[in-house]
Protein backbone atom coordinates (compact mmCIF):
# COMPACT_ATOMS: atom_id res chain seq x y z
CA UNK A 1 0.00 0.00 0.00
CA UNK A 2 1.08 3.46 -0.85
CA UNK A 3 0.29 6.42 0.97
CA UNK A 4 -1.92 7.38 -2.13
CA UNK A 5 -4.22 4.97 -0.75
CA UNK A 6 -4.31 6.70 2.91
CA UNK A 7 -5.15 9.72 0.30
CA UNK A 8 -7.63 8.14 -1.38
CA UNK A 9 -9.43 6.94 1.97
CA UNK A 10 -9.22 10.17 3.43
CA UNK A 11 -11.04 12.41 0.25
CA UNK A 12 -13.95 9.88 0.47
CA UNK A 13 -14.46 9.98 4.24
CA UNK A 14 -14.76 13.59 3.64
CA UNK A 15 -16.92 13.08 0.97
CA UNK A 16 -19.15 10.79 2.66
CA UNK A 17 -19.04 13.06 5.77
CA UNK A 18 -19.96 15.94 4.20
CA UNK A 19 -23.04 14.54 2.18
CA UNK A 20 -24.35 12.90 5.09
CA UNK A 21 -24.25 16.05 7.42
CA UNK A 22 -25.25 18.23 4.71
CA UNK A 23 -28.61 15.73 4.27
CA UNK A 24 -28.94 15.19 8.06
CA UNK A 25 -28.55 19.42 8.37
CA UNK A 26 -31.41 19.72 5.98
CA UNK A 27 -33.80 17.10 7.21
CA UNK A 28 -33.65 18.45 10.94
CA UNK A 29 -34.10 22.39 9.45
CA UNK A 30 -37.30 21.07 7.38
CA UNK A 31 -38.57 18.83 10.27
CA UNK A 32 -39.49 21.94 11.67
CA UNK A 33 -42.60 22.83 9.83
CA UNK A 34 -44.26 19.66 11.35
CA UNK A 35 -42.42 18.58 14.63
CA UNK A 36 -43.38 21.55 17.54
CA UNK A 37 -40.38 21.01 19.28
CA UNK A 38 -37.91 21.13 17.03
CA UNK A 39 -39.49 24.55 15.43
CA UNK A 40 -39.12 26.23 19.17
CA UNK A 41 -35.49 25.05 18.69
CA UNK A 42 -32.46 27.97 17.65
CA UNK A 43 -30.90 27.47 15.01
CA UNK A 44 -27.43 26.97 16.71
CA UNK A 45 -29.05 24.18 18.77
CA UNK A 46 -30.41 22.26 15.12
CA UNK A 47 -26.90 23.12 13.73
CA UNK A 48 -25.29 21.42 16.77
CA UNK A 49 -27.37 18.81 16.91
CA UNK A 50 -27.20 17.57 13.24
CA UNK A 51 -23.25 17.74 13.46
CA UNK A 52 -23.63 15.25 16.29
CA UNK A 53 -25.97 13.12 15.08
CA UNK A 54 -23.98 12.94 11.83
CA UNK A 55 -21.04 11.99 13.43
CA UNK A 56 -22.21 9.34 15.14
CA UNK A 57 -23.70 7.81 11.92
CA UNK A 58 -20.47 7.92 9.80
CA UNK A 59 -18.37 7.35 11.91
CA UNK A 60 -20.11 4.49 14.12
CA UNK A 61 -18.46 1.55 11.96
CA UNK A 62 -15.02 2.75 11.60
CA UNK A 63 -14.87 3.64 15.23
CA UNK A 64 -16.56 0.38 16.72
CA UNK A 65 -13.84 -1.70 13.74
CA UNK A 66 -10.88 -0.22 15.12
CA UNK A 67 -11.87 -0.77 18.77
CA UNK A 68 -12.72 -4.62 18.43
CA UNK A 69 -10.07 -5.76 16.04
CA UNK A 70 -7.05 -7.46 18.14
CA UNK A 71 -3.58 -5.48 18.35
CA UNK A 72 -2.25 -8.74 17.17
CA UNK A 73 -3.66 -9.41 14.09
CA UNK A 74 -3.86 -5.44 13.81
CA UNK A 75 -1.45 -4.51 10.57
CA UNK A 76 -0.21 -1.07 10.59
CA UNK A 77 -0.93 -0.33 7.17
CA UNK A 78 -4.57 -1.07 8.08
CA UNK A 79 -4.56 0.97 10.78
CA UNK A 80 -3.27 3.84 8.89
CA UNK A 81 -6.10 3.38 6.06
CA UNK A 82 -8.94 3.17 9.07
CA UNK A 83 -7.16 6.37 10.90
CA UNK A 84 -7.70 7.79 7.60
CA UNK A 85 -11.02 7.36 7.17
CA UNK A 86 -12.34 8.43 10.31
CA UNK A 87 -10.06 11.51 9.98
CA UNK A 88 -11.65 12.90 6.40
CA UNK A 89 -15.03 11.64 7.84
CA UNK A 90 -14.78 13.92 10.88
CA UNK A 91 -13.71 16.93 8.56
CA UNK A 92 -16.24 16.30 6.01
CA UNK A 93 -19.16 16.97 8.72
CA UNK A 94 -18.49 20.39 9.36
CA UNK A 95 -18.21 20.99 5.67
CA UNK A 96 -21.16 19.20 4.77
CA UNK A 97 -23.40 21.33 7.62
CA UNK A 98 -21.33 24.68 5.43
CA UNK A 99 -22.72 23.23 2.15
CA UNK A 100 -26.80 22.83 3.82
CA UNK A 101 -26.61 26.12 5.24
CA UNK A 102 -25.34 27.84 1.96
CA UNK A 103 -27.67 25.72 0.32
CA UNK A 104 -30.85 26.70 2.76
CA UNK A 105 -30.04 30.33 2.29
CA UNK A 106 -29.47 31.01 -1.30
CA UNK A 107 -30.99 27.82 -2.98
CA UNK A 108 -33.84 27.26 -1.74
CA UNK A 109 -34.58 30.58 0.40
Amino acid sequence: MDSLDSAHRFMGGVFLGALVAAALSLLLGYAGDYIPFIAAMPPIEKIVISAIISIIVVCAKPCIEKFIQKRDEDNPVLREDRNSVIRGRITGVPLGVIVAILIQIYIIA
